[in-house]
């Protein structure tokens, strides 16, 4: 979401008790539409955001350092040219529109004084900073608007800088007497939009909260009575939200995303989970700090499965080749049976006859045999048992290739398994290492496949109903440190019969495991694997001494022995219980 007037009304409020007085040391452009200001203060440093990413446009302070390119863009050099050791002197919001001005007090290069500004103005896919001097003239820009671009309003080096048109209203300072009058003037058009239309600042959310805290049950025109309330409400929610007493509240959904954010509670945005901040500052930075976490950890996922899924088509057609070239070789036994037949009946066959009819003395069928006219008997039996050679020879190293083709499917399949339950960006780090050592992602020249982290991160952990504690791996590589280092010789190990999953450990301690027991840890394993939607799972299980990792195998993969086997269905109701008791 966006910042609104509101909210942005308040943020500014607390910059001008931070940042006046602070000096410019760097100015940094990580992104293309993203300014950043590393300021000095008497009592702390600072970093100053500003973006102008239509979806995110904002000013505050941030606790973020990000990476800035090697080659710096235009508009970062020309700010670095100005603004470089000039001091704020103040800093405005343009009543309660989304436009707020950054003024600085600089040196020019023979030592005067230079005035200066950012206008920062923050409206969505027309966002913009624009640099301008003591005189309004515009120095530089972010984003260049010439005449072709529009023809109302021009943003260009040398023209005087001028506001936004607007029409609305500040609701912070318009009397109730004009608020009335607004209201009887707009007729019957819904309060929400009234809202929106007549004043500054007001969000399309807080029309909504307004319009659900205050407004009469009936559709406009209120009664006198219900439009004095409801103007009274208006104004004092209005003066209460920009504040600056909170609380300062992001509203996030149960899967943690943050979903909204506000300078008070709204009673609208009724998200499972609600957390407080200090400051306007403070909010924003942490919602679009998670925000930001999120969007990376979405990007990368996607990527990665994009492509596993470029890996797993391509192994697919290989697989299907390389089967109908097994099926191919099928003829070798009759090549074989012809050069016997033949052989058998060579006292018959004389050269130059095309073909030779013969009777199979097994089946008692008569079999007709092409010949070839210039080969004598002898020599057309020997060229089936060659033929017959050769696709014998190459069904056997066809079935060879088609065993380890089906390794590596199994792999990318259970590499796809576990990146759909990826949980964080480290998991997410233990999937890509294990593809790139695997073959499948390649690294840049000169740099060397290195695992994520020096442990592979912490496994999925539930506590059955009879107290064991169950380990069910998130990955591959998580699934070779839980079965081949973490569990015990006699702890219990269990895997999906022949379907990509988790690997699941039941820490016995030494103890005999209950059925119940047995039966819980299988629905997990069910459950985090290929087949969690479907019905009769087969769970293999069996004592951890009798797994082992065969030498060069694939991350993940291990055969056993001694094995039962339980057939359960997936139940996402009892892991979820399971593993909040643990």
């Amino acid at each position: 979401m966006t910042i609104d007037g509101l909210t942005l009304y308040t943020c500014v409020n607390e910059l001008k008790t931070t940042i006046i007085g602070a000096k410019v040391e760097k100015v940094f452009q990580p992104l293309k539409e993203e300014i950043g200001l590393a300021l000095r203060s008497p009592s702390a440093n600072l970093r100053l955001l500003i973006s102008l990413n239509a979806g995110e446009c904002r000013i505050h302070l941030t606790q973020v350092s990000k990476t800035n390119p090697a080659k710096p863009p235009t508009f970062c050099m020309l700010l670095r040219k100005y603004l470089t050791s000039a001091r704020i002197t103040g800093i405005s919001q343009v009543g309660l529109e989304r436009i707020v001005k950054v003024a600085f007090e600089g040196r020019d290069e023979l030592g005067s004084t230079r005035i200066l500004a950012l206008n920062c103005e923050f409206m969505g896919k027309y966002s913009n900073i624009i640099l301008t001097d003591e005189n309004e003239k515009i120095l530089g820009a972010a984003k260049a608007v010439p005449f072709g671009v529009s023809s109302v309003r021009q943003v260009l080096p040398g023209m005087l800088y001028a506001l936004p048109p607007s029409s609305k209203l500040n609701p912070l300072i318009v009397s109730p007497e004009t608020f009335g009058e607004l209201m009887e003037s707009s007729g019957n058009r819904p309060v929400a939009k009234f809202l929106i239309q007549t004043f500054q600042g007001v969000s399309t959310q807080t029309a909504d909260e307004i319009t659900a805290r205050f407004a009469p049950p009936e559709s406009p025109p209120f009664s006198r009575a219900d439009q004095s309330r409801f103007i009274e409400n208006c104004l004092g929610f209005f003066k209460d939200t920009a504040s600056g007493n909170g609380p300062f509240t992001i509203a996030f959904d149960s899967e943690s995303n943050p979903r909204f954010f506000s300078a008070v509670p709204y009673r609208t945005q009724d998200f499972t989970i609600q957390k407080t901040y200090p400051d306007a500052n403070a909010m924003l930075d942490a919602f679009y700090i998670e925000k930001s976490k999120i969007e990376s950890f979405n990007r990368k996922k996607a990527s990665l499965n994009k492509q596993l899924k470029k890996a797993l088509d391509k192994l697919t057609k290989k697989l299907r080749i390389q089967n109908d070239a097994l099926l191919g070789a099928d003829k070798a036994e009759r090549d074989r049976k012809y050069g016997d037949l033949i052989m058998a009946h060579i006292y018959q066959l004389k050269r130059g006859m095309d073909r030779a009819v013969v009777t199979d003395y097994e089946t008692e069928k008569t079999v007709e045999i092409p010949l070839d006219t210039k080969l004598p008997p002898a020599a057309n039996a020997q060229k089936y048992y060659k033929r017959y050679n050769k696709l014998k020879k190459s069904a056997e190293i066809h079935a060879k290739y088609i065993e380890e083709t089906r390794k590596e499917l199994d792999f990318l399949e259970s590499t796809l398994e576990s990146l759909n339950t990826c949980e964080t960006t480290d998991e997410l780090s233990e999937v890509r290492y294990d593809m790139v050592k695997a073959g499948y992602i390649g690294e840049k020249p000169g740099q060397k496949a290195s695992a994520p982290t020096a442990e592979a991160s912490s496994p999925h952990r539930f506590t059955s109903s009879d107290g064991f504690v169950i380990l069910a791996g998130k990955n591959n590589r998580q699934n070779d440190v839980l079965s081949m280092k973490t569990a015990a010789p006699d702890d219990i190990w269990m895997h999906t019969q022949k379907i990509p999953g988790s690997h699941v450990i039941i820490k016995t301690n030494g103890k005999s495991v209950p059925e119940r027991t047995l039966f819980e840890a299988a629905v997990i394993a069910a459950s985090h694997s290929r087949a969690k939607t479907s019905t009769k799972v087969p769970v293999d299980y069996t004592e951890k001494k009798h797994i082992k990792k065969p030498g060069g195998a694939k991350p993940g993969f291990v055969i056993y022995d001694h094995f039962q086997t339980f057939i359960v269905d997936p139940d996402e109701k009892l892991v979820g219980k399971l593993k909040s008791s643990g």
